[in-house]
């Protein structure tokens, strides 16, 4: 595969290849040659990049429909992670909206009720002293009404409907907390991917998907809420996107951090999903789900840098994540961060 050369040598392999002298062409193989190895990209991502190289180089055809295909394929390499998400945010705002439908429906009920009670106290024979305790006692349960309700909308704005984990707006807040010289010694995290849950989505469909998802939020869910390998209240488990799932773990060490992983994975893996159909009719019993799972610690040299100290340990565990579904899947990788010999930072995936 064409891999970490040159656009030198890269021009020479496509001469080699017979590749024609076609500007649009030319640029296309250089641009997704320079895409491969992008730092923007993740890991996942760059290889895409690498294989669609490939793919076209090897095909040798170069017409206008497949010059099309290959630059809508790039578009959507890139595009990829930002659909998840928007996919996400969309799923988050329905939900959100049906909710705050019924909490303005109760607040509209109530400040009717109020009205009404105003009507009543002030055509009543009640002294001014009993109108004005009244109603005072009206407002400061309307006002005591409207801050619950705008906790809950909080808190709903901040959880994933599906799995009752956090969402994605809650683990960047919760990170962020963490992220500062004071607090980060010890923070790790852990990044969780349900694997080929595409194919299985494919083939029992979303419902069943649906399913899947909120069992392996439950699973996690479990083992971070106390009582379980190293649970305690500062786990915060999330629904990072998709079939994606984080775990933000202040306090711990490589191993504790590695028996919590090793407990979620081998409980998702010993989990036997029931598949039914429409009817609820079982077609399939004993159906087992694998995850897998990539590590990270702060390294504190992350916090000196101009970058997002919280991007680089989102990069760093899903760079071990991507190393555990490339290495065969249903397994654990682990980022590690060190400063070599010559004082710069070098990374290895356990």
């Amino acid at each position: 595969m064409v891999k970490e050369i040159s656009h030198k040598k890269l021009q020479a392999f496509l001469t080699k290849q017979s590749f024609p002298s076609i500007p649009g062409w030319n640029s296309l193989f250089h641009c997704l040659f320079g895409k491969q190895n992008c730092p923007d990209l993740n890991s996942e991502q760059q290889q895409q990049m690498q294989e669609l190289l490939y793919g076209a180089i090897s095909s040798k055809t170069y017409t206008p429909a497949s010059f099309v295909k290959i630059t809508k394929g790039m578009d959507r390499i890139i595009n990829a992670p930002y659909i998840k998400e928007l996919q996400k945010a969309i799923e988050e705002t329905s939900a959100l909206i049906t909710h705050f439908q019924s909490v303005s429906g109760k607040q509209l009920g109530e400040v009717d009720r109020l009205e009404k009670l105003t009507i009543n106290t002030i055509e009543s024979n009640k002294t001014p002293k009993e109108m004005v305790h009244e109603l005072k006692a009206a407002f400061a349960s309307l006002v005591n009404l409207m801050e619950e309700d705008a906790k809950i909308l909080d808190d709903l704005s901040k959880t994933d409907q599906l799995t009752n984990l956090g969402n994605r707006r809650a683990f960047d807040d919760y990170l962020q907390d963490f992220c500062e010289p004071a607090r980060a010694e010890g923070l790790f995290l852990l990044m969780i991917d349900i694997d080929h849950f595409k194919m299985f989505n494919d083939n029992y469909g979303h419902l069943v998907g649906d399913e899947v998802l909120s069992l392996v939020g439950a699973i996690i869910k479990k083992a971070t809420s106390g009582g379980n390998v190293r649970g305690s209240d500062t786990n915060f488990a999330t629904r990072y996107g998709g079939e994606e799932f984080a775990i933000i773990m202040p306090f711990y060490n490589d191993e504790s951090s590695m028996k919590l992983a090793e407990f979620i994975r081998s409980r998702i893996q010993r989990y036997p999903v029931v598949i039914r159909n429409s009817r609820g009719d079982i077609i399939k019993r004993d159906v087992h789900i694998t995850a897998s799972i990539g590590i990270a610690e702060m390294h504190p040299a992350w916090l000196k840098t101009s970058h997002s100290s919280s991007e680089l340990l989102i990069k760093a565990a899903d760079k071990a994540l991507y190393a555990a579904k490339k290495r065969g899947r249903n397994m654990i990788c682990q980022h590690k961060a060190y400063k070599g010999s010559n004082g710069k930072l070098t990374s290895v995936i356990l």
